[in-house]
């Protein structure tokens, strides 16, 4: 009677962890195979009105590019005014309209914000793409990185990200509808050793996302969560939050970042004998 219980209690608990990873390894499935919001929703070819930071190259640009032929008017936002004017020209083909703003937000004063400012309440935004990022040269214990280069790091990845939400969100609050997308990186999945810095402020990318878009679930926002819609890299979270322990997938992070430090300081002592 007794191993017959214990039989029962196994084949139950099986079934609960097959179930569980079963319904994981679906919901993975389910987020890349089910089609997103139309940028419609969001005003693209009625007049409306996108802000992308980081605007001028890697992600940032290809999602303009992307916006624009869905006739998603532009707002680019980034330091270089010569690739900003380079990049609107190339835009307008698509017959949108283009606005740039030039802004630091390394150093950015209270007169830049300014600036950022005019610009965003003078049209009707509907969706804010924070795409701006800043991480370290090469992979650094914490003690020996640039104070300033820590500063930098937090004043671009988090503080210029906060900045931007605020000015956004009243209108979008207003009209019940906006879209704010914050991009993030898998150094706040596994934590990176030698990249302490980026590595802290992408994870407050990732928190700070979702806690706003619980505060903005009544105002019309979708339920808050993180998708990593590209294929092979959602596989790539998906094991790892389901696989293996933490300290395994820290030590492993680890040990190939000091690879990639090893590199980095042998191609800098090279460049110096020459």
């Amino acid at each position: 009677m007794i191993s017959l219980t214990l039989q029962n209690i196994f084949i139950a608990v099986g079934l609960f962890v097959t179930s569980y990873y079963t319904f994981r390894f679906v919901f993975l499935l389910v987020d890349i195979l089910l089609p997103g919001k139309s940028l419609s929703n969001y005003g693209a070819g009625k007049d409306g009105w996108a802000v992308v930071t980081g605007a001028t190259d890697g992600i940032g640009r290809a999602l303009c590019i992307e916006m624009a032929q869905k006739k998603m008017n532009l707002i680019l936002v980034s330091r270089n005014m010569e690739k900003l004017n380079t990049l609107k020209a190339e835009l307008e083909e698509f017959g949108i309209k283009v606005k740039v703003v030039s802004i630091d937000f390394a150093s950015a004063a209270s007169k830049d914000w300014d600036s950022v400012k005019n610009v965003i309440e003078s049209v009707n935004v509907s969706a804010l793409i924070n795409c701006a990022g800043l991480s370290h040269d090469y992979p650094k214990p914490f003690e020996q990185e640039d104070l300033s280069r820590c500063d930098d790091i937090l004043e671009v990845n988090c503080n210029s990200l906060t900045k931007m939400t605020r000015l956004v969100i009243p209108r979008m609050k207003t009209r019940r509808n906006g879209l704010i997308l914050n991009i993030g990186s898998f150094v706040s999945t596994v934590p990176s050793p030698y990249l302490a810095m980026y590595s802290g402020s992408k994870s407050f990318v990732q928190v700070f996302s979702q806690a706003l878009g619980a505060e903005l679930a009544r105002c019309g926002s979708s339920q808050p969560f993180t998708t990593v819609p590209y294929f092979s890299h959602a596989l790539i979270n998906y094991i790892v939050e389901t696989y293996m322990s933490r300290k395994f997938w820290l030590n492993l992070s680890k040990g190939h970042l000091e690879g990639i430090r090893k590199r980095a300081l042998a191609k800098q002592a090279k460049a110096k004998k020459q």
